[in-house]
């Protein structure tokens, strides 16, 4: 039985891999597809633009017949090809465009449910109520009762009514005392795989802090970033967040796995200072907004962003 399982599973796994395989062929065809369009009115334009210079320097230049004749075949190149192209549907490429676009969303989506499964299929996870860490106290605590070491199971939070109220949340405030600690608070925050409640990750000192949870995978409520200077948030695996995500520090921006965000801002950042210092935006599956609701990031160099764009886009780094 334990062989047959074992088959099953290992076909299950080629011809699925197979699948996408077959999936990203077809998706890198239909892009170099568009490219080639794409590259062909870029080719066209600088065609006219080499023309319409060589005859600006003509102008006032003795021709023969032959060299009048040989312009003059040009420009009806030129004019055809043009002719050419006002002829053709150009929805067929936008309905292409918005092909892609879908079967990029689906693929996320793919994505989610296996690294969801995944996560379900972990043998061993330890359960904590609550974290909350203010003090030296509090991480002295969390470290008695959560095992940091790479083999270690990783943590789940659990959820529901406790009798102080909602139970759930990860709670860190970083001061001045606990700024040094911060490898000991991140040994802890990365072995958290599910949040139920909400996030919230606080800044109190006047130095950049970065909060790592590299194998966190959900968020039921929000996720809040609040503090007095820069900072950074890791979470390569983030895939669903139930709630709000705001952040008052500054950056990278990179969740390549988050498709699924409960706020029309998507990832919010929430001040000036920080929306200043993002140099790149990676988040495929969602929308990323600045301070004023738009998509404004003056020293961004490069930009992947997923759902509908606001009304006020100006990236002139990018």
């Amino acid at each position: 039985m334990k062989k047959l399982f074992t088959l099953f599973i290992s076909i299950l796994l080629f011809y699925g891999c197979q699948d996408y395989d077959d999936q990203f062929d077809d998706l890198n065809n239909k892009i170099s597809s568009l490219t080639s369009t794409v590259n062909g009115l870029t080719s066209l334009q600088e065609t006219v633009s080499a023309l319409s210079a060589e005859i600006e320097s003509i102008s006032d230049t003795a021709l023969s017949e032959a060299d009048l004749a040989e312009i003059l075949q040009e420009v009806t190149t030129v004019k055809a090809a043009i002719e050419s192209i006002e002829s053709t549907d150009v929805s067929d490429i936008e309905t292409q465009v918005d092909g892609l676009d879908a079967e990029v969303d689906e693929l996320l989506a793919d994505v989610d449910e296996i690294l969801l499964a995944l996560a379900d299929l972990a043998p061993d996870t330890t359960m904590v109520d609550d974290i909350e860490i203010q003090n030296i106290a509090d991480l002295v605590y969390y470290e008695s009762i959560i095992d940091t070491s790479a083999a270690a199971p990783l943590v789940t939070i659990r959820g529901g009514e406790s009798y102080m109220g909602d139970r759930g949340k990860v709670y860190i405030r970083v001061s001045d005392e606990m700024f040094s600690e911060m490898s000991r608070i991140n040994a802890i925050t990365n072995k958290i795989r599910s949040i139920p409640a909400y996030l919230y990750m606080g800044n109190n000192t006047s130095d950049a802090v970065d909060f790592e949870f590299n194998s966190l995978l959900t968020v039921g409520s929000y996720i809040g970033g609040y503090g007095s200077d820069t900072g950074s948030f890791t979470a390569p695996s983030l895939i669903s967040v139930g709630g709000s995500f705001n952040w008052e520090f500054s950056g990278p921006i990179s969740y390549p796995f988050l498709t699924s965000l409960e706020h029309v801002r998507g990832i919010h950042v929430d001040n000036a200072a920080g929306v200043a210092s993002v140099t790149s935006i990676n988040a495929p599956g969602v929308i990323v907004t600045d301070n004023s609701n738009g998509l404004s990031f003056p020293n961004v160099e490069s930009v992947i962003v997923g759902g509908d764009l606001p009304a006020t886009v100006n990236l002139p780094s990018a």
